[in-house]
């Protein structure tokens, strides 16, 4: 089936850190009234990782929509995501085992969502993706025969992830398609509109940035060997004094002292405003650190912006960190950001829609994604005012 896609939505569930059960009930209210005619495909997005509750929320989608089979593909080859034998790895590593995924147990699709889902699960291997075209096919029509509604692809190739695409968009119903930004681009090319990508973006990508300030709340060390990569340039780094993670009220003048130093900065150069390097296992003051550092970050990002008393044309942002920069994109109270082009693999631009901010560029970037050079060449990108 060819689809000629002009509007494409998201919702942004913020459903990571969610107990279970509201997790679903979350993403159930909300295709509530689901119409295929207007929506006839619809992509999860999750973690590359498989951080959050994945199985709980493809539950709801299944119980909302009424999909003729899901399929699950975390892999993201680009960024060293790749599943074999059902185990998702992350550059060679299990999941499990790595920094980021700290609260992720299990490094086996099947098996973390057994233990998240009602649905029975099934397993599509390696050498069955590989095949491509009439194996792969006839791979799923057994699951699909025995009542199998989740279904889990191996991929280590962009190669994989076209023919698990190639696949579902040739099934006489659409599947629910579950995976991280791997299998979003197939999925995206195959939904493309007849339009070029220059004729569906009219926002300014010519422009070059003097300042742009980098917000990290990443605790990935991915990211901090990254921005190590920006040492000697035209920035200057402030890191969130790590006391202030630990008490429930920050002294307010200190406060602003320290967003008087970062504006002071951000009006004359390039700026990083990021978390310690520690990490820390537990808050003291009742709530999840990483919400902690990302909200007292996004606090002082829009006090020194503010204090710079630059507007939205001459500031660029870049942001680290999943829940910094939804969290930053709150406080600027800005409806969403509209989606331009990707940067480099995995790193997007866009700008602010709505709220004082409106038309502000933006840089977003996950916290463990990318090679060590990467925010050094986005900043170059953004310097010279080159799109692409």
């Amino acid at each position: 089936m060819k689809y000629d896609c002009q509007d494409i939505l998201v919702i942004n569930t913020d459903s990571r850190a969610l107990k279970p059960e509201k997790a679903f009930h979350l993403v159930s209210s909300l295709l509530k009234g689901y119409d295929p005619n207007l929506y006839p495909v619809i992509y999860k997005k999750i973690d590359s990782t498989l951080r959050g509750n994945i199985g709980y929320e493809i539950d709801a989608l299944i119980q909302e929509t009424n999909p003729s089979v899901c399929f699950v593909a975390p892999s993201y080859p680009e960024q060293r995501r790749t599943v074999v034998d059902g185990i998702l790895r992350v550059g060679g590593d299990p999941t499990a085992s790595i920094e980021i995924s700290r609260d992720v147990q299990e490094s086996h699709v099947c098996r973390l969502l057994e233990h998240q889902s009602r649905n029975h699960i099934g397993w599509i291997g390696l050498k069955d993706v590989a095949s491509g075209a009439g194996e792969l096919r006839k791979r799923v029509d057994e699951e699909r025969a025995q009542g199998t509604p989740i279904l889990v692809f191996d991929a280590v190739s962009r190669r994989d992830l076209m023919n698990i695409a190639d696949l579902a968009f040739q099934l006489e119903r659409n599947p629910l398609l579950v995976g991280s930004a791997g299998l979003a681009k197939e999925v995206a090319q195959r939904l493309r509109s007849s339009k070029s990508a220059h004729d569906l973006f009219t926002h300014d990508g010519s422009r070059l940035f003097k300042h742009v300030f980098i917000i990290s709340g990443s605790a990935s060390s991915v990211t901090h060997r990254q921005l190590k990569q920006l040492e000697g340039r035209n920035v200057e780094e402030f890191i969130l004094p790590l006391p202030w993670l630990t008490t429930k009220t920050i002294p307010e003048t200190e406060k602003k002292e320290f967003s008087n130093r970062v504006a002071d900065a951000l009006s004359k150069k390039h700026t990083i405003l990021r978390s310690p390097l520690e990490f820390l296992p537990a808050d003291l003051t009742g709530s999840p650190i990483h919400l902690k550092i990302a909200e007292t970050l996004a606090g002082l990002a829009l006090s020194a912006m503010q204090e710079s008393e630059m507007n939205s044309y001459e500031l660029a942002l870049i942001l680290t960190g999943g829940e910094t920069a939804m969290t930053v994109v709150r406080l600027l109270q800005a409806e969403g950001i509209a989606i331009e082009r990707e940067l480099l693999e995995g790193i997007m631009r866009g700008y602010l829609v709505g709220g004082k901010w409106d038309h502000l560029t933006v840089v977003t970037k996950a916290g463990a994604f990318g090679e060590e050079n990467d925010l050094k060449n986005v900043l170059e990108i953004l310097e010279r005012g080159n799109s692409k």
